[in-house]
């Protein structure tokens, strides 16, 4: 069987459909190309729109953590009022955007992390309970 576009498909009425399939059929057996029959495929298929941009988050790699409440807390609070101060449009501010600049700001400093734990670790870079 000869393979169709869905365009065509959904733009060809169910009996015409069938008469074009045993056409294709008739003439593929007789040893000649197989050709179009019907008012569908005639017409040129309708353009069809640009696929839209890929959410944001799919260029990223999932990754789960564990945080404290208050962190969690804080990270709701001021990714929200961040959204809020928003002029231009463009992508939300999540708590997932403020984790991702968080993990950049670490690695500009990680060659002044020292320590053992946790407390070592944040107070090398001066970050105080």
């Amino acid at each position: 069987m000869a393979r169709k576009k869905l365009a065509s498909l959904l733009d060809t009425p169910a009996d015409a459909q069938t008469v074009d399939e045993q056409n294709t059929t008739d003439t593929a057996a007789a040893g000649a190309p197989a050709t179009e029959t019907t008012a569908a495929a005639e017409t040129p298929a309708p353009e069809t729109p640009a696929p839209a941009a890929t959410p944001r988050f799919e260029d990223f790699l999932r990754k789960e953590a564990r945080f404290r409440d208050d962190q969690i807390e804080n990270l709701g609070r001021h990714a929200r009022r961040l959204q809020r101060l928003r002029t231009a449009p463009g992508e939300r501010i999540t708590d997932n955007t403020l984790i991702r600049v968080a993990v950049d700001l670490l690695m500009t400093r990680v060659d002044e992390l020292q320590g053992s734990n946790e407390a070592e670790l944040r107070s090398s870079l001066g970050i105080t309970d």
